[in-house]
């Protein structure tokens, strides 16, 4: 038979635990229970540190501190490499306005204005802000990877219906459905190139 008191008086304090490590992770990482036991006590509340020492030990606030720190540290770090792209990429839009505009102003009738730089530079910066741009956002920027970025997905299309009809057990119907959904595949992607 279970003392029913007990309890109670167990998830009463596991809840008052946890709500203690809530203000204890809130401390960030420079945490500590003497600084908790402070906090605690500007707040009116009235906890002993060894009760704080304690908690602590029993529901390893420490361990599970350092988790939280941890996946905090991992999220901010994935965060990094896309700022700097989206960082990039705007680089790259904003070098592709200045080309525009430099070639814009070209004055055909000679009298030049605002030449700042050259025909050439404009079309060069044109060309580096495309590149930058498409780079920081994962796309190709050499006809190779376009041709690869292209291709790879009609492989990958091509392969599942290999796999889909290599099941198909009578001869005739099998080439029948590996011709006609081929068929389909290579003009959607030829279509697409147009």
């Amino acid at each position: 038979m279970t003392n029913r008191g007990a309890e109670v008086n167990q998830q009463a304090a596991q809840t008052q635990a946890e709500s203690y490590w809530l203000v204890y992770q809130a401390l960030g990482p420079g945490r500590s229970l003497s600084k908790l036991h402070g906090v605690l006590a500007d707040l009116g509340l009235d906890i002993s540190l060894n009760t704080l020492k304690d908690y602590s030990v029993r529901y390893k606030w420490q361990e599970r501190s350092e988790l939280v720190d941890g996946a905090h540290t991992a999220v901010e770090l994935a965060n990094v490499p896309r700022e700097m792209d989206e960082r990039q990429a705007r680089l790259g839009a904003a070098m592709q306005a200045l080309g525009s505009q430099r070639i814009e102003s070209i004055d055909l009738d000679g009298h030049g204005y605002g030449n700042v730089i050259s025909v050439r530079d404009a079309i060069a910066l044109l060309r580096m802000g495309v590149d930058v741009e498409r780079l920081a956002r994962g796309q190709a920027t050499t006809r190779a990877e376009l041709t690869v970025q292209m291709l790879t997905p009609m492989i990958n299309e091509i392969v599942a219906l290999f796999a889909e009809v290599n099941v198909i057990e009578d001869p005739d119907t099998r080439l029948n459905v590996w011709a006609t959904k081929a068929d389909g595949i290579v003009e959607t992607y030829a279509l697409a190139d147009k």
